[in-house]
């Protein structure tokens, strides 16, 4: 378990948030030449300081989000080692209240700042 990318973002409160926008796009992969979802998630911290772009590539399974509603307790978990298949290699969730349940293959974490903030 590990929350290595969270943590590593300055002034980010992890265990606190909430979800802003959530968006999924149909894309062809590049290697296999088959289609995958491709997911773009964008959290900020309680007192809406920090804004994530979390760019997640394969979005597979099932999921469940909850726009707008409070983040008690986010973590990405590298599952590598767990056996999951390789598509589903980060399991992003909310620990506390489920408002937030997916895997993907990659992530991105970037924070947005000046112009990039989101706005809605």
């Amino acid at each position: 378990m590990t929350d290595a990318l969270l943590d590593a973002i300055p002034g980010w409160g992890h265990r606190f948030g909430t979800v802003l926008s959530f968006s999924v796009r149909r894309v062809t992969d590049s290697e296999s030449w088959l289609p995958r979802y491709d997911g773009e998630l964008i959290l900020t911290d309680d007192g809406g300081e920090v804004q994530l772009r979390l760019t997640l590539i394969h979005v597979t399974g099932e999921w469940s989000l909850a726009i707008g509603e409070a983040i008690a307790g986010l973590q990405i978990l590298d599952t590598k080692e767990w056996g999951y298949q390789a598509d589903a290699r980060y399991h992003i969730r909310d620990f506390e209240e489920g408002g937030i349940d997916l895997y993907c293959r990659d992530i991105q974490v970037e924070i947005l700042e000046g112009d990039a903030r989101y706005t809605g």
